[in-house]
């Protein structure tokens, strides 16, 4: 396997979102959103988040493709910002077998500063009160 995008920019990235593509078993991707996700290019990572939403990414994969691109510096406030534009579709997407609530979960375990906590928790309430209430009582600060 190559070395992940982060080294080899955005050749790479379209070499393994293309075996990823052709990969039609969910054990084994990994290796491939773990070295996509890598990217150092914010361009690559907003085109990333444009695919969460599409038939692209396999439905049990998109929650890894999100943590491995909320870990990656490069990609971290893109992908925040897409949860928080895609949260009804993160839902409609989810709700039935999926915890839908590990989405904002670990995204904010990632943040370190209180007032970011804060930002997570007013965000959560805001979705809560338009009853979404499991999901800000699992995440509650």
């Amino acid at each position: 396997m190559p070395l992940p995008c982060r080294e080899r920019g955005e050749t790479a990235f379209e070499r393994l979102l293309g075996w990823y593509k052709q990969t039609d078993f969910s054990r084994g991707t990994d290796q491939y959103y773990s070295r996509i996700t890598a990217v150092k290019d914010t361009k690559l990572a907003e085109r990333l988040t444009s695919y969460f939403t599409t038939k692209l990414i396999k439905p049990q994969d998109l929650f890894y493709w999100f943590i491995y691109l909320m870990r990656n510096r490069y990609g971290r406030e893109i992908t925040w910002q897409w949860m928080i534009t895609n949260w009804d579709w993160i839902i409609q997407q989810y709700k039935g077998d999926h915890d839908y609530a590990d989405f904002p979960k670990y995204a904010a375990s990632l943040y370190e500063y209180a007032q970011t906590a804060r930002d997570v928790s007013t965000i959560l309430r805001a979705k809560a009160q338009r009853k979404q209430i499991s999901l800000w009582l699992s995440v509650k600060a």
